[in-house]
């Protein structure tokens, strides 16, 4: 569906999850924790943008 590009692609999805309202906190953690592991971010980029 989404793919990300690079890094700049992730930290700019990370910094608006974490001002919406629309994400809970625990989904604000799984997203830092993908973050980290960028086999994981296209796999949550999916979530983010469908939620």
């Amino acid at each position: 569906m989404f793919k990300r590009k690079n890094k700049t692609t992730a930290l700019k999805i990370y910094s608006f999850s974490s001002v919406s309202s629309v994400h809970s906190n625990s989904q604000q953690l799984v997203l830092r924790e993908a973050i980290k592991d960028n086999n994981q971010i296209t796999k949550f980029d999916e979530i983010i943008i469908t939620l």
